[in-house]
């Protein structure tokens, strides 16, 4: 679930309906609230804590036994999410950025796999059913669509774009603004770089040699994004980028930062908090995912800079906007988990539909081929190496689901505890 959560487009929530421990940890995560608080502080819950952690421990039937085992769960839960996170901020960004296109079609096999688990839930298969299916594919697919539009706070500079080799630009090309990025490293590594995106349309003209006052905006929030102008020596700082889900560099193309960028602002505490309760509801959902909703909202460079900062860089500034970020994860956790429990309870036909609505949604930002210029889903225009192997993640994707399903299912309680659970 933690490495799902990291990566833009994926959702924790599918994994753990891979797993099986779905509605327990809808379930568990329902008792955050005043009377958990409360609770905290009884030395009996605590007791009964410690004989939960155990292999073969009961803290019994009652109340406090069950909110108990709700805790204990969700502290291996959690452990294995933050060790998870800690790697993935580590590692997948090197891997979305050396192979865009073969990772994204390894979670789209993912993905696509899952589907048969939700549906499998689903005790009638009516013609309602399939309607809901439909209507929630079609909304999440819009969703999945969305782009973050405002940059109002955010750092801005202007660059000059050219070619490497210094020649004139032997065709015309206009580019949207928002499908073209430039990637200013800020620590000599591709995977901690700040990225900026046009305010406008990029025209280059055939036989030029550079396009000069190019306005760019930072994608990410924060005073980091004011960075300093970029010199000709230091050209090897400054990555281009066409493709706002993965980092698909083009060689050929240089970008020098004319001047500071400045204008860049913390974002207010209250706007992380809401965005720590939003992604974190999203990510209770199979097929949305609370880190695509981030970059939606212009925060997810900003947390994973802040998480980078603190864990690897020691930076204490940075607990501040952390822990409202997750102060906003336990209120989104504990109300809307309520919400999906009572929905499981009463309505599991209908949750299953919107569960397989959503997660067929999200195939569109995992759609692993893409126009070079407009990042739009495309069908490759020749099978070659690239093609083959993303075809092939995108069939590991499926194996492992298989794979994961049926350890879900040899370590998923029956039906009848599963029911006494949600009751």
């Amino acid at each position: 679930m933690g490495l799902a959560d990291v990566i833009p487009g994926v959702s924790g929530g599918t994994m753990a309906l891979i797993l099986g421990i779905y509605d327990r940890l809808i379930a568990a995560f329902s008792i955050l609230g005043p009377t958990l608080l409360r609770d905290l502080l009884r030395m009996d819950l605590w007791r009964k804590l410690i004989q939960a952690l155990k292999p073969s421990g009961n803290p019994g039937q009652d109340r406090l036994g069950e909110t108990a085992q709700h805790l204990a769960f969700l502290l291996n839960v959690v452990l294995g999410i933050g060790v998870a996170v800690l790697v993935g901020l580590k590692f997948l960004p090197q891997l979305l950025q050396s192979y865009p296109t073969q990772m994204r079609g390894f979670f789209l096999g993912l993905v696509l796999a899952s589907v048969v688990v939700p549906y499998g839930r689903i005790h009638k298969r009516t013609f309602a059913t399939f309607v809901i299916i439909i209507a929630s594919s079609v909304g999440s697919w819009f969703l999945m669509g969305i782009q973050s539009t405002s940059n109002q706070g955010f750092a801005e500079t202007t660059v000059t774009l050219q070619r490497t080799d210094g020649q004139a630009f032997s065709k015309a090309e206009t580019i949207p603004g928002p499908w073209l990025q430039f990637h200013r490293n800020t620590e000599a590594k591709l995977r901690h770089n700040i990225a900026f995106s046009p305010l406008e349309t990029v025209t280059i003209e055939k036989g030029q040699s550079k396009v000069s006052g190019i306005r760019v905006a930072a994608l990410q929030a924060g005073s980091h994004a004011n960075l300093p102008q970029t010199s000709e020596e230091a050209l090897d700082t400054v990555i281009s980028s066409i493709d706002p889900k993965g980092l698909a560099v083009i060689d050929d193309w240089t970008v020098v930062q004319e001047a500071d960028a400045s204008g860049g602002k913390e974002p207010a505490l209250w706007y992380i908090f809401l965005c720590g309760a939003i992604a974190i509801s999203a990510m209770l959902l199979p097929g949305v995912s609370g880190a695509f909703l981030l970059l939606t909202l212009g925060l997810y460079g900003y947390i994973v800079h802040q998480g980078h900062a603190f864990v690897y860089g020691g930076n204490s500034g940075a607990l501040v906007p952390l822990g409202v970020f997750m102060a906003g994860m336990l209120v989104g956790l504990g109300v809307f988990s309520r919400f999906l429990k009572w929905l499981l309870a009463r309505y599991e036909d209908v949750t299953m539909a919107v569960l397989i609505g959503l997660m067929f949604g999200s195939l569109r930002v995992l759609w692993p081929f893409r126009d070079r210029y407009t990042s739009q889903n495309i069908l490759p225009h020749e099978f070659d190496t690239v093609a083959w192997v993303a075809i092939g993640a995108v069939l590991a994707g499926i194996v492992l689901v298989a794979l994961l399903t049926v350890a879900g299912n040899r370590a998923q309680p029956s039906d009848d505890a599963r029911q006494t659970t949600r009751s």
